[in-house]
Parts: structure tokens; sequence; C-alpha cells
């Protein structure tokens, strides 16, 4: 887990290693009409983190290739900071593009679940 800095943040076990490094930044945007395609593994990360989350705020990203996912959240109701930025740098910090699938328990993507 990282803490995140003069916050209480908190970042969620990153799935995204094993990929190759990505020169570009790291947030794609999907099209109106586009969905990204998602491995079970992610799903049940993104279940786990509903639970965990609760009623706080946060932010779930999901890897390009949908294999990979992460997510920061707030454990207390007084947090201050930015999820998404904090989210994109852990993306960042392990060379993936990704998208923000999630804030707080409202997906914002679609999607579909693979085997």
């Amino acid at each position: 887990m990282l803490a995140g800095s003069g916050s209480a943040l908190l970042a969620g076990a990153m799935l995204l290693a094993a990929c190759a490094p990505v020169p570009q930044a790291a947030r794609i945007e999907l099209a109106p009409d586009e969905q990204i395609l998602i491995s079970r593994a992610v799903w049940d990360s993104f279940v786990a983190y509903e639970d965990m989350i609760g009623y706080s705020d946060g932010v779930f990203v999901v890897s390009e290739d949908g294999n990979g996912s992460g997510y920061v959240y707030c454990p207390t109701y007084n947090c201050s900071g930015n999820y998404e930025r904090e989210a994109i740098r852990l993306c960042e910090r392990n060379s993936v593009k990704c998208v923000i699938f999630a804030r707080g328990l409202e997906i914002l993507v679609d999607y579909e679940i693979v085997d």
C-alpha cells in the first residue's frame, strides 16, 4: 500500500506490473461508443474496492489491456486530495496506460468482463 503525500489517501495493490513501458501519458480516454474488456480478476478487484470504500471517496483505474487495475481511496470521511491524479500517478509509476473506470462507486465506462 502507498500513502498519499500529506493526506489520508491509500492506494490498493496494483496489478499493473509486468506490462511493457509506455512512453506516452498514463491516462487514456475511451470514445463514447467504445467498450473496455476487463478480466475476471480485474472485476473481482473492483468488487473488493467497492466493499472497501463503502461511501468514501476513491478512484478505480484499469489498464488499457483490461488485465491490470489499481485504486486510490479515502479510508475516512475527511480526506482531501485529487484521487484521479493519484490513481494516474500509480499508472505512471508502473509505466502503464490506464482508464478511469470508476469514481467512488460510479462506473464511468462501458465494459465487458472476459475470461
